[in-house]
């Protein structure tokens, strides 16, 4: 049989590959036509969750006979999910997707190595963790600014990867979201007035006026405090999991996180309200307005306008995508069963290699060899960064 490390390590990379591949859903080509909105695509995803969740309570109980006990803990854990998916929506109106994901790494490794230490890990290994888990961090941080590293030291000519880099992104869909590498510019270009995108188009993006610098250092601002909320509220997800009974531990708080999951949801449309004023778009004067009136949004939300829910097109991959997910989720929270909490935040950071490998090997979105090898050296590195977090929880491997 195997030993509960070996269970617990299966667990948890099955977890990544569930994690990894629920991203690529919203790279299908229907969605990625339909343009539809980030936050109306959450919801799709929420209800997905619910589901999968639910069916895993039915087999349990009706088909093995398991008896299964509802926890509110479970509400807890989807609150937890919902303002993590709020905080992340958030962020990337504000400073996009890289930043975000590479700023909530940071505040989510901080916030599992205090968990851990409140779990009881002794001192003697709490260094040792830490150091782990820096390199984790670092590691992840390496694939996902890996462009922007690679251009930086002229290894890679980023002008012919698919996204330019832009001041301020306004994207209303999910795949410009997805597909936005860096949104910000540094500093000491804010003297140059234009960037040039093509031979014959010139889009203006920066004026060296000072209300454009405070202005934008806002935008920073508020993105650091969003990403790093988001990153709390995700790494504390499974956390509830733990104080729960042994007739809702494990596999059975899919009962529980289902019921909250479905609890949350219509606060998961209030997203929509909170999002709508960053989704901008420049009236005949120039100057930015939003996209549609909050009157009209509403209207559209009661009475589920095809143009805003995009329900043919993108209802059945949220939906796939957020079943994916919540198979990943029910087996994370099992994998808590046989290993530490910090041990399992780390192992599952592999999902960041998972989705990269799907966007070399299906989306075409890394073509270059200088690429590839980079992210073969950040994964080994990645290992390297589990073995020593592995080596500071349980002092031997």
């Amino acid at each position: 049989m195997l030993s509960d490390f070996a269970t617990g390590t299966i667990l948890a990379f099955c977890c990544s590959i569930c994690f990894g591949t629920q991203t690529s859903f919203a790279k299908i080509p229907s969605v990625v036509s339909s343009k539809v909105r980030m936050e109306i695509f959450n919801i799709y995803f929420m209800i997905g969750v619910a589901i999968v969740c639910l069916i895993g309570h039915l087999v349990l109980s009706m088909l093995l006979g398991e008896f299964i006990e509802f926890s509110y803990m479970g509400v807890i854990s989807a609150l937890l999910l919902y303002f993590g998916e709020l905080f992340m929506l958030l962020t990337v109106q504000q400073i996009g997707v890289a930043y975000g994901m590479a700023l909530s790494i940071l505040s989510s490794a901080v916030a599992s190595i205090i968990a851990q230490y409140f779990l009881g890990q002794t001192i003697d290994s709490y260094l040792i963790t830490i150091a782990g888990f820096g390199v984790v961090t670092l590691s992840v941080m390496g694939c996902v600014f890996l462009k922007q590293i690679l251009s930086y030291i002229n290894l890679l000519d980023y002008s012919d990867t698919e996204k330019s880099i832009i001041l301020m992104p306004k994207q209303d869909s999910v795949v410009n979201i997805l597909s936005e590498t860096a949104p910000l510019v540094n500093l000491n270009q804010l003297g140059n007035s234009s960037v040039s995108t093509s031979a014959d188009e010139t889009i203006s993006y920066i004026s060296n006026d000072d209300a454009h610098i405070v202005k934008y250092s806002k935008q920073m601002v508020l993105g650091f405090i969003f990403s790093s909320l988001g990153g709390i509220c995700y790494c504390l997800v499974p956390l509830p999991s733990l104080y729960v009974t042994e007739y809702s531990a494990g596999i059975k708080f899919s009962l529980s996180f289902g019921i909250g999951c479905l609890i949350v949801l219509p606060l998961s449309i209030l997203n929509i309200l909170i999002i709508n004023p960053f989704h901008k778009k420049e009236d005949v004067d120039g100057n930015d307005e939003m996209s549609i009136s909050t009157k009209d949004l509403i209207w559209k939300l009661i009475s589920f306008n095809e143009e805003l829910y995009h329900f043919k097109s993108a209802c059945l991959a949220g939906i796939g995508g957020g079943f994916v997910w919540g198979i990943g989720n029910l087996m994370g929270i099992c994998t808590f069963l046989y290993l530490d909490y910090v041990i399992v935040m780390v192992y599952v950071q592999f999902h960041i290699v998972v989705s990269l490998l799907y966007g070399i090997c299906i989306w075409k979105e890394i073509t270059q060899t200088i690429e590839m090898i980079s992210l073969s050296f950040l994964t080994l590195t990645l290992i390297g960064g589990c073995i020593i977090v592995t080596y500071g929880v349980y002092g031997s491997l």
